[in-house]
This record gives structure tokens, sequence and C-alpha cells, in this order.
């Protein structure tokens, strides 16, 4: 596995490009996302691909704006923790304590995780994070606003 410092390079380099083409986000995790018709919209289009060579992430998920003025873009990113553990304490020691928490509502499956929140001039960048022990990271949401 790579080391957190790694991970959250690459993270920081995804959040930094999110306004770039989905082709272009998506090599950093050498993956071809490809457009899901079914979960896309008139105002968001939703790609999505399997990552294999960038371990821990396993899956790439973006959705953009159809429409810049109608909505925010999203990058989405799953974690293997059986490919090691970033922790909980990776996250607050590179990004700060404490941060703002975001814990599943009841309607949410048991292992939904509980979310780390970091407020960006640009929009939000979320942690995922197992809520029980070792706190391991499995998820990174990249939560902007578009330039309107």
């Amino acid at each position: 596995m790579l080391p957190p410092e790694r991970i959250f390079s690459i993270i920081e380099d995804a959040a930094s490009m999110r306004e770039s083409d989905v082709a272009t986000v998506a090599s950093l995790f050498h993956s071809t996302p490809k457009k899901i018709p079914e979960w896309s919209t008139p105002y968001v289009d939703v790609f999505t691909a399997d990552i294999s060579v960038s371990a821990p992430f396993r899956t790439f998920e973006m959705r953009v704006p159809s429409h810049p003025q109608t909505a925010n873009g999203l990058i989405i990113l799953s974690l293997a923790p059986a490919d090691g553990c970033v922790s909980s304490n990776d996250i607050t020691r590179k990004y700060g304590s404490p941060p703002e928490y975001s814990p599943p509502n009841a309607r949410q499956p048991a292992d939904a995780p509980e979310y780390f929140i970091y407020r960006r001039s640009w929009g939000d960048l979320k942690f995922g994070v197992s809520r029980s022990a070792p706190y391991c990271l499995l998820s990174v949401v990249i939560d902007w606003e578009v330039k309107r």
C-alpha cells in the first residue's frame, strides 16, 4: 500500500484538477471511466471506473454538471482497507483536528462511514471513516461549487 502522505497527495491532486475533464482526473488512478446513462440526469453526467493498479483506491466516480448553473461537481473515491489502513489519526495529522463530523443517519446501513469534513474555498473535502476500530479511511468525496 502507498503511505498515507502519498495517498493524501493523490487526493489533493484530484481536488486541484476537479474542473478538468473526466479522463484527466481519472488518469491519476490509471482508470478509464465510462458514462453511466442510468445514473445520469438532465443536470448531472455520472462516470465511473474500477481502479486496479492504484491500491488502496478501488473505484472512481465523477459527477459532472451538464449545465454549470445547475449543480455542483463530485469526485467519489472508494478505498479498500484490506490493502492497508489510512487511519483517522493520519487524516487529522494531515488536515487538522477536530474536523466537522457528519455521522450516518438512521436510514443508512450499519457499516456506513462517518465523514470528517474539511471546508475549502472551492468546496468540501470529505473523508469517510469506518465507525469501528481501527477507524480506516473508506471513501473520499471532493465536492466543489461550480463557478457560475
